[in-house]
């Protein structure tokens, strides 16, 4: 008989991250750069890697290119995280994070291509590990060449087991909500825009647009705004914080961190009012940590007293 799962992240498309210092980075020029570090990541991963990093255990399912799968695997990014996994032929994409004086510039490379087989066989395995009221999160982008109907058909057979699906992608149109109708979304503002197609208009906007971002199938809504703070439609109720200020090191896998700090929330039964502070503090205190690294408990801990959401 399978383990039976509380949470199991989803990737199919990972990637290594490789994160360079450029402080005088600009397009067409020679540019002087030392390397910071090299992570082994991909939105799911992430998610996977901050939960773990707070004490939730969790599976990391994935599909990973063979030939650089175990350099990614035998990493000590990934040391005490559990994988269920598939191999493709191909390498796992690498992205080039170029950090310059006040700006984060992303190269995000392309990963394998990915059959129905393939996802067919993982997702049986994953759902044969998950019962009604677990958590399957879906995160990052599908790859180019990659069988999207596959994987949009195994997220509905998910969502029919009772099981709570968790959605991060931009691979995810406002059509596939509304097929899917899964428990939480997390847009940032661009996609929040992009998927209601217009501008959201500051913060007497939020409410609004969470509830649109809601009716197209989302039971729960998770909007991130950056610098700005985040907003949550969470049972009908609306909430707003602001973000704390924090030392920025890198805010890859900011929006991951804010995914795990939800349902971190959601598992240990946070108030429903706190929620929305809990995820922002993993989300800050992912800021606060170099490269693609899981957030601290500690600084989670410290920013979470500090978050004050309001109702809106």
């Amino acid at each position: 008989m399978s383990i039976r799962e509380k949470i199991i992240t989803l990737t199919v498309n990972p990637a290594i991250d490789l994160h360079i210092d450029a402080p005088s980075f600009a397009a067409g020029c020679d540019n002087p750069a030392r390397v910071l570090s090299r992570d082994m990541g991909g939105k799911g991963i992430n998610v996977s890697r901050a939960l773990l990093a707070y004490g939730i255990d969790n599976l990391a399912a994935a599909v990973f290119g063979r030939e650089n799968r175990e350099a990614f695997t035998s990493s000590r990014d990934l040391c005490g995280m559990r994988l269920l996994f598939r191999e493709v032929a191909g390498f796992i994409r690498e992205n080039i994070n170029i950090h310059s004086r006040d700006t984060e510039t992303v190269i995000a490379t392309e990963g394998p291509a990915v059959s129905a087989e393939v996802i067919n066989s993982l997702g049986e395995d994953i759902l044969a590990r998950l019962l009604p009221g677990s958590y399957l999160v879906f995160s990052g982008r599908i790859s180019e060449g990659s069988d999207r109907a596959a994987v949009m058909e195994l997220l509905r057979s998910v969502r029919e087991a009772g099981v709570r699906l968790v959605l991060d992608s931009k691979s995810i149109t406002k059509e596939d909500i509304s097929a899917l109708r899964p428990y939480l979304i997390k847009p940032n503002l661009d996609e929040a825009e992009e998927l209601l197609g217009r501008k959201i208009r500051g913060r007497e906007d939020y409410a609004a647009a969470l509830g649109a971002l809601s009716s197209l199938g989302a039971e729960c809504v998770l909007l991130t705004l950056g610098g700005e703070g985040g907003a949550l439609l969470l049972d009908g109720e609306t909430y707003i914080a602001e973000a704390p200020a924090v030392t920025v090191r890198s805010t890859v896998g900011a929006g991951d961190s804010t995914v795990a700090g939800f349902i971190a929330g959601d598992i240990l039964g946070v108030p429903r009012e706190r929620r929305l502070a809990l995820a922002m503090a993993f989300g800050s205190a992912a800021c606060m940590t170099a490269g693609t690294g899981a957030p601290d408990p500690c600084e989670i801990k410290e920013l979470f007293s500090k978050i004050k959401p309001k109702k809106m």
